[in-house]
């Protein structure tokens, strides 16, 4: 194998790994955007869906408007 190849190899396993991320960190923040969509129609504490779902208060807000 080149070096070439081994850099070309090596980018492609970067990238990945920088896209698995990216994909993981979305789906985690689309879970913490349902348990506090489900906890705002239980209609609990404004503290208690902070504390659960881990979304700061604006998130919150802006999932109220939708």
């Amino acid at each position: 194998m080149s070096i070439f190849e081994y850099n070309e190899e090596l980018h492609i396993q970067m990238e990945r790994k920088g896209a698995w991320a990216e994909g993981y960190a979305e789906g985690i923040q689309q879970r913490r955007c349902q348990i506090a969509k489900v906890m705002l129609d239980a209609n609990e504490p404004l503290e208690k869906i902070l504390r659960y779902s881990g979304l700061s208060p604006e998130e919150i807000e802006r999932l109220q408007s939708q």
